[in-house]
């Protein structure tokens, strides 16, 4: 009976584990993730700014991967050297930086954001922006133009 009656219990846990486990790929979201920026200057992927200066990212958007259906993100949360900096729940999404008390040096801007496409799970999708504060504008390697945007490329991955 003491058997029966353990096997009974563990069905709900099992049955828990079950449903959120899952390997298919293809319920997960397809998206490219891109942002707009001012007032720095991105060389080869990262974003150079003068201690001091207010490095913005304009707006964040995610466009479908070819040959899937329309995306959308919401929830922008922004984490800084993995300190969280907070949330931006509206489009588009924008947060500004006052660089003045940040250390000369490089540093990780981290967002995260829920991820919703038609026929897909909800997602997760995680986008780390590499900065590099310095202390003059001639500390910035030539040939770069100032401001603009960047997409970057991936799977979000699934959240249960």
């Amino acid at each position: 009976m003491k058997k029966l009656l353990f096997i009974l219990m563990a069905l709900p846990l099992l049955a828990a584990t079950m449903v959120s486990c899952s390997d298919d790929d293809k319920d997960v979201p397809e998206v490219n993730i891109g942002i707009t920026y001012s007032g720095a200057t991105d060389v080869d992927g990262t974003l150079y700014t003068v201690q001091g200066d207010t490095i913005s990212i304009d707006s964040v958007y995610c466009t479908p991967a070819e040959g899937t259906k329309p995306a959308m993100i919401n929830d922008v949360a922004y984490v800084l050297d993995g300190r969280p900096l907070g949330i931006s729940p509206v489009p588009p999404f924008s947060i500004s930086l006052d660089t003045e008390g940040f250390p000369v040096g490089r540093h990780v801007l981290t967002l995260q954001m829920t991820v919703l496409q038609e026929g897909k799970s909800v997602g997760t999708a995680w986008m780390p922006v590499p900065i590099a504060v310095v202390d003059t504008i001639t500390d910035i390697p030539s040939g770069a133009t100032p401001g603009g945007s960047a997409t970057f490329t991936g799977k979000a991955t699934t959240s249960n």
